[in-house]
């Protein structure tokens, strides 16, 4: 993978993230509020859940291209067997 395709994708993954985080905010906000009726609690806690809901997304987007990478380098290393059996 060329160093364009890994800023690309590194692009793509902040373009869904931030949408997520702060939708996660809102409708934690509301819910934290609906709870305890107090704006500085829900302030705290949605950014807590929303925060918290980022960090997962990241780790298993972050764990999915290590797997995708891994794959894709045993597929190579099979390939070049394949093509130079004695080597």
């Amino acid at each position: 993978m060329t160093p364009q395709e890994m800023e690309e994708k590194k692009k793509s993954a902040r373009d869904i993230a931030v949408p997520c985080f702060l939708f996660s905010l809102v409708l934690s906000f509301i819910f934290i509020n609906m709870l305890t009726q107090n704006l500085l609690t829900s302030i705290i806690g949605a950014t807590a859940v929303g925060g918290a809901i980022i960090a997962i997304a990241w780790t298993v987007r972050a764990n999915s291209f290590v797997v995708r990478k891994d794959i894709a380098e045993l597929r190579k290393e099979l390939l070049e067997k394949k093509e130079n059996p004695s080597g």
